[in-house]
């Protein structure tokens, strides 16, 4: 038998948590912080599986402060929700190594997939930004003229 899965949610907004935790009972076991400090020390004592954090957590510190969470638990996988999406916003988090970037008001059917993505180990994010970064990629691959190794297909479907 597999343990249930470990989610730690930090919102300074009550109804955020509670949207939040509805949709994920069941599934995972659900924690729930409202301050950084309180964010710190559960990702230290309980090392979740997966980081849900509201972008507008009070003290959070912007992408150190999540460069700084993610070092205390380097397995947990972040995915940082936003009242205000913006294309900068999501590169500059993604590079941190947040592994999904969403609105908070997704609709809960959209959560449920970049939840089940994130613990597959995929990155959730934006079409926009997926672009940007592949543009990136290839520019700092092309600047330093090395090549990319083939990419390995999964043909099993």
């Amino acid at each position: 038998r597999t343990a249930i899965p470990v989610v730690l949610i930090a919102s300074q907004n009550a109804a955020v948590r509670r949207r939040l935790r509805q949709e994920l009972e069941g599934t995972f076991t659900v924690y729930e912080v409202s301050e950084r400090s309180a964010l710190e020390q559960s990702t230290a004592n309980i090392h979740p599986a997966l980081l849900l954090v509201d972008f507008s957590l009070r003290q959070l510190g912007g992408v150190k402060g999540l460069q700084a969470i993610r070092k205390m638990c380097p397995s947990t996988k972040s995915i940082l929700i936003t009242r205000t999406p913006s294309q900068e916003e999501e590169i500059s988090v993604l590079k941190a190594g947040v592994r999904g970037y969403c609105h908070r008001g997704i609709t809960p059917s959209h959560f449920r997939k970049v939840m089940e993505k994130v613990q597959e180990g995929e990155v959730w994010a934006s079409r926009n930004v997926i672009s940007h970064i592949l543009f990136e990629l290839a520019s700092l691959t092309n600047a330093g003229n090395m090549t990319m190794p083939p990419a390995r297909v999964n043909n099993s479907c």
